[in-house]
This record gives structure tokens, sequence and C-alpha cells, in this order.
């Protein structure tokens, strides 16, 4: 996405174990439409980049595809090799996608969950259509938090607005559908080669309950929150359990999700 700070890429490995416990699967019914759209042969190849510690790909793997994941960071790629190590036809690979080999063989799908705002369009776009096969798709998927007005929402954003004020509150509901179409699609659109990206949008799938030391422990793994100054952090974190501590320790939140598709041009 346009304006990104791509060298926050990494920051993730730096929390691996916990990012891994925190980051929850994907609902059945997402992976059945993506299996549908890019119209999957049983057995078919599918090329997943950024797969983190394995949430998407274990989904795929479970249904019998042949799944080869690119993971940029080491200790999120092993993980992810733990986890799908009952799945013969699935290979992790610890390597940054864009200087990354394609193989000889070509993938019915390219998947990204959570990670292709981190590649660098110019080169991992046209690469995309490279990895795929006539009549391919690729599919990119992103979580998403509705945006709520409660006592303990508004108490945060004011945690942000006094504490943290250039760094960015994941409850504001400013990363939405309607922004991470068009800002993906922006960038498809400036690489070119392919058609224009279809949406799917999956509204409040799920509703999870955190009390402040289980919601700080997921905004450790944020990476907007692992590059802020150690002294901007600690007040931060101190102010939001605060908040918590004034309102019932409990915060809501409603999880859906984003699926944007597409396929090479000429590519049928």
């Amino acid at each position: 996405m346009a304006g990104i700070d791509r060298s926050r890429r990494i920051s993730f490995e730096e929390q691996a174990e916990r990012y891994d416990a925190t980051a929850s699967g994907y609902p059945a019914e997402i992976i059945d439409d993506i299996v549908k759209l890019a119209k999957l042969s049983p057995g078919g190849r599918i090329l997943e980049i950024g797969c983190g510690s394995g949430q998407a790909t274990i989904s795929f793997a479970e249904r019998g595809y042949a799944i080869v994941a690119v993971e940029l960071g080491e200790r999120l790629a092993q993980l992810a090799a733990n986890k799908l190590r009952s799945f013969p036809l699935a290979q992790v690979i610890h390597h940054e996608f864009e200087s990354w080999p394609l193989p000889p063989q070509p993938f019915d799908l390219v998947l990204s969950a959570e990670a292709f705002h981190w590649i660098v369009p110019q080169v991992g776009i046209p690469k995309l259509a490279q990895a795929l096969v006539p009549g391919g798709m690729v599919a990119l998927l992103w979580s998403l938090l509705e945006r709520m007005d409660t006592p303990l929402h508004r108490a945060i954003a004011a945690v942000y607005a006094e504490t943290a004020s250039d760094w960015p509150n994941p409850l504001s509901g400013e990363v939405n559908a309607d922004f991470i179409h068009e800002a993906t699609s922006r960038s498809f659109a400036q690489v070119g080669g392919f058609e224009p990206l279809q949406s799917r949008t999956y509204t409040t799938h799920h509703t999870t309950t955190l009390n402040g030391a289980a919601y700080i422990e997921e905004l450790r793994t944020f990476s907007s929150h692992r590059t802020m100054p150690e002294a901007t952090r600690r007040d931060l974190y101190a102010a939001i359990q605060a908040a918590f501590q004034a309102h019932e320790d409990r915060l809501m939140q409603n999880i859906g999700y984003q699926l944007l598709y597409t396929h090479p041009l000429n590519n049928m």
C-alpha cells in the first residue's frame, strides 16, 4: 500500500512466538470461497507469500493442497514448518519473496494473508503473474476490526491522542475494507498487468473479548508499536492498562475480513 514503511516488515520476527499465540486462523467460509473462486482442483498448487507462523497455510494444507509458503522471518518460518510437519505437500521456505527464485512449475493460486502490503509492488506484482498458470488467481486476505463506540474505545482513543499521537490506534477503524481495496487497487493499477481487483467483505465474523493484559500482548506484536520509542511505548501501555481498569477490564472487538482477488491479464 502506498506510504507504508516496509522497513518494519521484519519486526514481527522479534515477537514470533507472541505473534503466533495471539494470531487466529481464518474461518472455513473464507477458505472455501478462495478455493471456489480459484477453481482449485484436488492437489492444486498454492504459493503463499508471507505465511507468518502458518495460520492460513494450515487451512489449505488440511484440504490436501500442495503449498509452497515463503516467509521472511526465520523464527516465524520455523513455527510454520513445525505446524505443518504432518502435511507432506506443504513446504515452508525462509526467504524474502522479492528475491526468491520462482520454481519451474507454476502455481494455480498465489495467496497472501495479512502480508501483501509489505511487498514492494514494482517487484512483487509482476512476479505474481510469472508465478501463475494460465487462468491462475491471486487472493489477498486481511482481517478487519470494526470501529466501535464504547466508553473503553473512547478512552483508548484519548490515550493515543495524549500519549502517542503520531502512532496509529488499531481500534480507530481507519484501516477498513474501503481503504484496503483502494490502496491495493492503486498499487496494482500503477504496476499494471492484472484485471481490476474484486472484493468480498466478511463483516463481524466473530467477536472477541480481551482484558487489558491480553490486549497489550496483542499490541506488542504490531509492527508500528514495535518501532515506537521505548518511553512512548511504556507510557502508552500503562495508560491503556489504566483505561481497562476503569472500564471493567474488558474490550469487545468485532472482527471481519477483506478478500481481494484478481487474475493476470491475458492469462486465461
